[in-house]
């Protein structure tokens, strides 16, 4: 016998009567549909793959003007998690690594997302952005196929 059906209440006239069961459980146990949910959502977490990463030590910089995104520049990172940089997203030199230059995003978070979620910034060369610098970790992740990075200058 179940929890469940083991606890009683008395009915008015002193007849027990089974407690009602919780919402969700079918003969005291989860529905169907909510172990199939839970079983889906930890087997996609589990099987998140790492971000593909390399030391990295940066040159830190300063005294080039801010930047400006004009156009969305979609990327997706080595593993299979796509950032959109939406026009009108600030930009700020923060220095280089040998893969680029590095630019801090100013009044918004970049994130990188693989088997966990690291803080980021753009690497840029060459008018594409090519990856993240992960300034926590102090590495490099490179993205699947680097798109092109329009940007103007601040004011």
């Amino acid at each position: 016998m179940g929890l469940h059906s083991m606890r009683q209440r008395s009915a008015p006239g002193g007849t027990a009567e089974p407690a009602p069961k919780p919402s969700g459980y079918l003969a005291g146990r989860p529905s169907t549909r909510s172990a199939l949910a839970i079983s889906s959502l930890l087997a996609l977490l589990a099987c998140a793959p790492a971000l593909t990463t390399r030391p990295a030590t940066a040159t830190i910089g300063e005294g080039q003007p801010d930047r400006t995104v004009t156009a969305p520049a979609r990327g997706t990172s080595s593993a299979n998690f796509s950032r959109t940089i939406l026009p009108g997203s600030r930009l700020r030199y923060a220095g280089s690594i040998p893969e680029g230059q590095i630019w801090r995003p100013v009044g918004w978070v970049l994130l990188a997302e693989g088997r966990h979620m690291h803080e980021a910034y753009v690497v840029e060369r060459d008018g594409q952005w090519i990856g993240f610098y992960l300034p926590v970790e102090r590495a490099f992740s490179p993205l699947a196929s680097p798109p092109t990075l329009r940007t103007e200058t601040s004011s």
